[in-house]
């Protein structure tokens, strides 16, 4: 009798819930980076994507430098 937990359904649902979770919070974080740096640079109008684009990044290499892969924070 396969067990539940280690049915392959069951680790690949699990595995799912896991990466839309972390998404969601990397979301979540870019979108507080984007509004911190909109703030620093006086609130322009009309150039929304260059704080998204640089939070972006600043975000991903946080979670790279994390994860100890030797890239810069």
């Amino acid at each position: 009798m396969v067990r539940e937990s280690t049915c392959p359904a069951s680790i690949y649902q699990a595995s799912a819930m896991r990466y839309e979770a972390f998404v969601q919070a990397r979301r979540e974080y870019v979108t507080s980076l984007a509004h911190q740096m909109w703030i620093r640079r006086g609130c322009p109008d009309g150039s929304p994507e260059e704080d998204w684009f640089s939070a972006e990044l600043k975000a991903d290499q946080e979670i790279l430098g994390e994860l100890e892969l030797g890239l810069p924070a």
